[in-house]
């Protein structure tokens, strides 16, 4: 199972879009988000897909900026070192240009056909 220890505060799990996984370890700096432009956002990112099991070359984790009700929201993948039945990363991402400040960063873990966890952060201002 993934922990939360290190969860920013106010995070969701995804059982509001009715996925039944665990919680990625995510927290973030700064909260909220830098605004839209060349500034980053610090993330430290981490998760264990489980006992007996490693990830695979195909593990990728999902960021997504949920703000446009048209369904036209930006997003990236970033792939999971494979070999491994932990992982942990950190990465510095600018906002998407077209994020609103009313929005849900969301953090979706696959490896291949199997939905290792996800994690949603709902904010409504940036940082600037």
């Amino acid at each position: 199972m993934l922990s939360i220890v290190k969860a920013n505060p106010s995070f969701e799990d995804c059982s509001i879009e009715g996925l039944n996984t665990s919680t990625i370890d995510i927290n973030f700096s700064p909260d909220p988000i830098t605004s839209p432009g060349p500034s980053v956002t610090t993330f430290n990112i981490s998760g264990d897909i489980g006992a007996g099991s490693l990830f695979s070359l195909n593990a990728v984790l999902f960021i997504e900026y949920l703000s446009s009700i048209d369904g036209t929201n930006p997003g990236l993948s970033i792939p999971v070192p494979s070999g491994q039945q932990t992982f942990s990363m950190q990465l510095y991402i600018s906002t998407p240009i077209n994020t609103l400040p009313d929005h849900i960063i969301r953090f979706n873990l696959w490896d291949t056909d199997k939905h290792v966890g996800c994690v949603r952060f709902r904010r409504n201002v940036f940082n600037d």
